[in-house]
């Protein structure tokens, strides 16, 4: 029962993710991505993450590569960062969206809550305010 609970939430977490993926493509007049098990960038909603020199988790439309986004995630000690990624996400925006109708998004910790959390899960509407990872 479990296991099919979790499948159920990763497939609406995939649902939601392919429903953002369409209205960010209207809004910026691109086709969508292919739909693929790539896992998109949580937090510019735009690139997909790529697990670059086995440890360092970054979306591939990464300033460096001149796309904009700053998502840089020092993944060591943790064998599928991508899948946990997938999964953390897909277990917080389904319970949120259990208790609130306001969109959460992700962002990068301020300076002073570094030691926290590498990337966090934020509501406006209802303050949530949650570790990713």
């Amino acid at each position: 029962a479990g296991l099919q609970a979790a499948t159920d939430v990763s497939s609406e977490y995939e649902e939601y993710l392919a429903h953002q993926d369409a209205l960010l493509a209207a809004r910026m007049d691109e086709p969508p991505p292919p739909t693929d098990d790539r896992v998109l960038c949580p937090l510019c909603m735009r690139g997909a993450l790529e697990l670059r020199e086995g440890w360092l988790v970054v979306c591939d439309r990464g300033a460096a590569d001149g796309g904009g986004c700053s998502l840089q995630l020092d993944a060591r000690g943790h064998p599928a960062p991508l899948e946990l990624i997938r999964e953390r996400m897909c277990l917080l925006l389904s319970g949120h969206g259990e208790r609130c109708r306001g969109s959460a998004s992700c962002r990068l910790p301020l300076p002073h809550e570094q030691a926290g959390a590498l990337l966090l899960l934020a509501c406006p509407q209802c303050g949530m305010d949650v570790p990713v990872v």
